[in-house]
């Protein structure tokens, strides 16, 4: 008999629909060679914004994306970024899907170096910004982390979440504490404390600029059986 407690198979137990929202963070190592694993992912699914990063797709109207029927569909691919980036590699891009209810609207990116989208969209009943990021191997850590703090520093709605996958790893921690260290100068706080990959690294994060959150929030961390990157759960307390 299995004693120990699977998150996955306990979560909406534990988050149960009608009391929580959720926002997910993905990498998807390519959203076509994993597509259905992402249309059969139940939390996925049940997320009211979905952002996925690497998803790797250079069909700018990609049929695969006409599968996810309840979600809006914004994508930035690796070849719609200006420079700072080989764009002959097959990785890279974001998409970030919004559940057609909560009336995103105007896509916009604040950086054109970077592969980013930021959506202007409503949940728990007010006006907010999801934006998602994906890093590229090849962008120098310094010039990534200076563009990054123009992002925080103009991301001023409240609330603003951003996610994504910045890969700042190193031994020393020294890059993920210079960026959470701008972000927090902007009232954005880091909310990832635990390893996010299967290498125990802290790749991915979910950055949140509004202290009302913070007391209403918690974060899942789930192994993805899929990818070597975690599925990075945002839970939002709803209005009672």
């Amino acid at each position: 008999m299995i004693n120990d407690k699977i998150e996955r198979l306990t979560f909406f137990d534990d988050y149960p629909p009608e009391k929580w929202l959720y926002i997910s963070l993905q990498n998807v190592r390519s959203i076509s060679m994993h597509l259905n694993d992402v249309l059969l992912d139940p939390i996925m699914q049940a997320s009211s914004i979905l952002c996925l990063t690497e998803t790797s797709q250079s069909e700018k109207n990609w049929s695969g994306w006409n599968k996810f029927s309840n979600f809006d569909v914004y994508t930035h691919m690796r070849n719609e970024t200006s420079k700072n980036v080989d764009n002959h590699r097959k990785s890279g891009g974001v998409a970030v899907l919004v559940k057609k209810e909560l009336g995103s609207k105007n896509p916009y990116s604040l950086d054109t170096d970077l592969e980013m989208l930021s959506i202007n969209v409503k949940w728990v009943n007010e006006p907010g910004c999801i934006t998602c990021v994906y890093k590229d191997h090849s962008m120098p850590k310094p010039l990534f982390i200076n563009k990054m703090k123009k992002v925080f520093e103009s991301s001023l709605a409240k609330p603003s979440i951003i996610a994504g996958d910045f890969n700042l790893h190193d031994d020393t921690n020294k890059y993920n504490g210079l960026l959470n260290s701008y972000a927090l100068e902007n009232n954005f706080i880091h909310l990832v404390n635990e390893s996010t990959t299967i290498n125990g690294h802290i790749l991915d994060q979910i950055y949140v600029n509004d202290e009302n959150y913070l007391n209403s929030y918690k974060i899942i961390n789930l192994p993805s059986y899929f990818s070597d990157h975690n599925l990075i759960v945002l839970c939002i307390k709803k209005e009672k």
